[in-house]
């Protein structure tokens, strides 16, 4: 296997993901490369400082004789997964599939896209939260997990205070008072 240096993988083009704060600053990152982060007053500031970080990281990377991670764009994949699944799953996604009308790899193809797009989304919102340090993190889970489970009832929730207690849930077993 090559040897790879620090200048070749300071070479290589990782994607860098960039979250403005509402005060100008901003908040960085690179995600092939975890825990490689920072904060810029600036644009311009943000950009110079995640190049210092990243080539913290991967000296330190490089040192601890740990792989260092090549950027998602220079990955290749070919499409193909080869998984082992009880007999009884596979059974149950191949009924379903058949009543569907589809293949069992378009259905388990299906599945897999919305649950990963579940994720990413899932994700993206906690990475926001936890950035902008919203300060009612614990009411907004509660109002999506009470959504998520009780489906079949209409909602409606605002947030004006401080606390729980201003969610409302309208037709739902729970609600709190104003």
């Amino acid at each position: 296997m090559e040897n790879k240096n620090l200048e070749y993988y300071l070479g290589l083009k990782y994607a860098i993901r960039l979250i403005p704060y509402d005060d100008g600053s901003y908040y960085v990152d690179i995600p092939d490369l975890p825990g490689c982060m920072t904060e810029g007053k600036s644009l311009e500031d943000a950009m110079a400082m995640i190049e210092d970080a990243k080539r913290a990281w991967l000296e330190a990377t490089l040192e601890s004789g740990m792989n260092v991670p090549l950027p998602s764009t220079e990955r290749e994949y070919s499409g193909k997964l080869v998984i082992r699944i009880p007999k009884t799953l596979h059974s149950s996604l191949s009924e379903t599939a058949e009543k569907e009308g589809v293949s069992l790899n378009q259905y388990i193809n299906h599945i897999l896209s919305h649950y990963d797009g579940g994720i990413c989304v899932e994700r993206v919102v906690s990475e926001r939260l936890e950035k902008t340090q919203f300060r009612y993190f614990d009411a907004f889970i509660d109002v999506i997990t009470n959504f998520n489970e009780k489906t079949n009832y209409q909602k409606e929730h605002r947030i004006t205070g401080r606390s729980k207690e201003n969610i409302y849930l309208i037709g739902g077993k729970e609600s709190f008072a104003a």
